[in-house]
């Protein structure tokens, strides 16, 4: 007991003579990267945590919406507090880079520039929540996509411990166990048995998920992640990197059944990225990359002869153009019914271009329309119609500088990178025609922070950064 007191004392002591906040960190030595990096695998491991607990909520017919909410509010729970701790990286993140501010050139620093016009995007949302005519709708979201403010916060904080963890060998376990549990949701829609469906409270084609597109959203992240995997892997046995393109065509044939069309076309852009890239990798490298595109297709036209849903989409599709082009009475169908929800979206922007409706708050406002849907179904217009023309432009302008990077510093970058922008940019394709959702959002924040991190290590390594501020 007195040993305990004597070191409360010296504690007490030493903190006294702390005179500022970088002393302060110095003194706790936080263990940043390996705090982010359990966070991470934290939230990587919910869906298989959801999984386990659903056999113990009753499950019958006239449950069905009600085991859902349940989960949901769980899943709900782990974002809050997983995030939130990220968030406290976020704040230590910053703090230590503002009482390091003498040693940094941010002209030339356009990782820096990124973190800032992302957190201009979220104290943009923040003044959006306090001047919505729905403040309480805004801060927590609505009950099904629970994407309020509050969850923003958590985006950051999960965005953070991305950006914080800079190993490779700790990216490379992430990326691994996100393939690894995102395969384990896709053999259940593969297997698609009713007894199992019933037990695990699992949907046709989305399993944990509420529908088929937020699966894809989940789905089209955990593919490229699986790419990178593949294309990272010149160690290990042959069993191993056997296994990671097994896993890639699993991934690929619950993605093709599971017909959401917007992520698969997402799969294709950033496949398509990466072929426009192959002059920088080696000749193994490029090998890989055909086997996975032929594996992609073959896949693809296999499940299709079983199923026609994706062609079928794809008909869809070109339809959809043809009735928009001719400006026919039912253009408002085209896409799933997502023009209508564009064309409307637009118009609300312009509204109340500078602050929005407020998060998830533009439901009432196409009610009104007479639609029964609370999105535009892309990303972009709902950030704009609800947060602000401002709060998108901040958002577009990350995105924009990060891939700039890519372009300027091609030369440089490691496949993992690489690898890394492709998933950053099949999720942002896939969100042209999605929705931010409260448990699916945060994959793509966590690889985005992944991706920037990565980025900027590797210009501090090549020498290609004055500072290695952030």
């Amino acid at each position: 007991m007195e040993y305990l007191l004597g070191r409360i004392r010296t504690i007490r002591s030493e903190i006294h003579h702390i005179n500022d906040i970088k002393e302060l960190l110095d003194y706790i030595k936080l263990p940043i990267e390996k705090l982010s990096l359990i966070l991470l695998g934290l939230w990587i491991l919910t869906p298989v945590i959801i999984l386990i607990l659903a056999p113990g909520i009753p499950n019958e017919q006239n449950y069905k919406y009600y085991v859902g909410d349940i989960l949901g509010i769980e899943w709900n729970v782990y974002l809050q507090q997983i995030g939130f701790v990220g968030f406290f990286i976020l704040i230590t993140l910053t703090c230590n880079y503002f009482n390091n501010i003498e040693r940094k050139v941010l002209e030339k620093n356009y990782t820096v520039i990124i973190l800032c016009l992302l957190v201009l995007m979220l104290i943009w949302s923040t003044i959006s929540t306090v001047l919505s005519d729905d403040k309480t709708l805004s801060f927590y979201g609505t009950f099904y996509r629970k994407d309020g403010l509050l969850s923003y916060l958590s985006y950051a904080g999960i965005f953070s411990c991305g950006y914080a963890v800079r190993k490779n060998e700790n990216i490379l376990r992430l990326l691994e166990l996100h393939t690894w549990v995102a395969s384990i949701l896709s053999l259940l829609i593969l297997i698609d048995n009713g007894n199992i469906n019933k037990i695990f409270s699992l949907n046709s084609n989305s399993a944990i998920f509420y529908n088929i597109n937020h699966f894809g959203y989940y789905s089209c992240i955990a593919i490229m992640c699986s790419v990178t995997l593949i294309l990272s892997g010149d160690k290990g046995s042959f069993v191993r990197r056997l296994l990671r393109f097994l896993l890639f065509i699993v991934l690929t044939a619950a993605l093709v059944k599971n017909s959401s069309f917007g992520p698969y076309l997402a799969v294709m852009a950033g496949l398509t990225l990466l072929v426009f890239f192959k002059e920088y990798m080696d000749e193994n490298q490029k090998k890989k990359l055909l086997l996975i595109i032929l594996f992609f297709i073959i896949v693809t036209l296999s499940i299709n002869v079983m199923r026609s849903s994706m062609f079928a989409e794809i008909k869809k599709l070109l339809f959809g153009i043809d009735k928009i082009i001719k400006k026919d009475e039912d253009a408002g169908t085209a896409g799933s019914g997502r023009w209508i929800l564009w064309v409307n979206g637009i118009r609300f922007i312009f509204e109340k271009p500078i602050f929005g409706y407020g998060p998830d708050n533009l439901g009432a406002r196409y009610l009104l329309e007479g639609i029964n849907i609370d999105r535009p179904h892309n990303e972009i217009i709902q950030f704009a119609a609800s947060l602000g023309i401002p709060a998108a432009l901040f958002y577009v302008s990350a995105i924009l500088l990060h891939f700039r990077n890519l372009y300027k510093y091609k030369e440089h970058v490691s496949i993992l990178c690489l690898g890394l922008y492709s998933a950053v940019f099949t999720y942002f394709v896939s969100s042209m025609f999605g929705n931010t959702m409260f448990y699916t959002s945060p994959f793509y924040f966590m690889i985005f922070g992944l991706s920037v991190g990565n980025m900027n290590n590797t210009l501090i390594e090549k020498g290609l950064l004055e500072t290695n501020s952030v």
